[in-house]
C-alpha cells in the first residue's frame, strides 16, 4: 500500500451552467476556492495532514487530521491539552475489512502525536465504532440542536 501526501481535484464541470449558477447561489466563493483556502490555512496554522491508501493507481481509502480548535479558552499548558481531530475516514467497499481504515487512522494518530497532541477526537458512524473502540478510542456523548427543529422546544406549561 502506497500512501502519498494530500491530493486535490476540481469539482467544476465546464459547460454545466445550471450547476455553476447553483454553486454561485449556495457557495460564495466557489467550492474550489473554499477548499484551497481551507488547505492553505490548515497546513499553515493547524498542521493539516491527509493520507490516501492506494492499491496500484486506485485509491482505496483516505483520512484527514489536524490540530483541533476549541470553542473556549484553554488554561492548561499545550503539553497537557493539545487536541487533534480526525475526519473523513473513508474506505471503498471492496477494501473494507482488510485493515485499510485501521492503517490510515493509525497514520493520522501518529501524525497528531508527532505534532504534540495529547488527545484525539473523531466523530464515528455506527459502522466505524467497533474499529475505533478496538483502537482505544472511548465513546463520548455530544448533543446537538438543529435550529430548524427548535419549533419542538416549548416552555413547560404551568400545572
Amino acid at each position: 500500500m502506497h500512501i502519498p501526501s494530500m491530493t486535490t481535484s476540481s469539482s467544476h464541470i465546464p459547460g454545466d451552467l445550471g450547476n455553476t449558477v447553483r454553486r454561485q447561489i449556495i457557495f460564495d466563493p466557489t467550492p474550489d476556492e473554499i477548499v484551497r483556502e481551507f488547505l492553505k490555512v490548515g497546513r499553515a496554522d493547524y498542521k493539516l495532514a491527509s493520507f490516501i491508501a492506494f492499491d496500484g493507481e486506485a485509491a482505496a481509502g483516505s483520512v484527514s487530521c489536524r490540530l483541533n480548535t476549541k470553542a473556549y479558552p484553554t488554561v492548561l499548558k499545550p503539553e497537557h491539552s493539545t487536541e487533534g481531530y480526525i475526519w473523513s475516514v473513508f474506505t471503498k467497499d471492496a477494501y473494507r475489512g482488510h485493515g485499510v481504515a485501521r492503517k490510515l487512522v493509525t497514520m493520522a494518530v501518529d501524525h497528531l502525536q508527532a505534532i504534540g497532541c495529547t488527545s484525539v477526537v473523531l466523530h464515528s458512524s455506527e459502522a466505524g465504532k467497533p474499529l475505533y473502540t478496538g483502537m482505544g478510542f472511548e465513546l463520548a456523548t455530544e448533543m446537538r440542536l438543529k435550529f430548524d427543529k427548535m419549533s419542538n422546544i416549548s416552555p413547560p406549561h404551568p400545572a
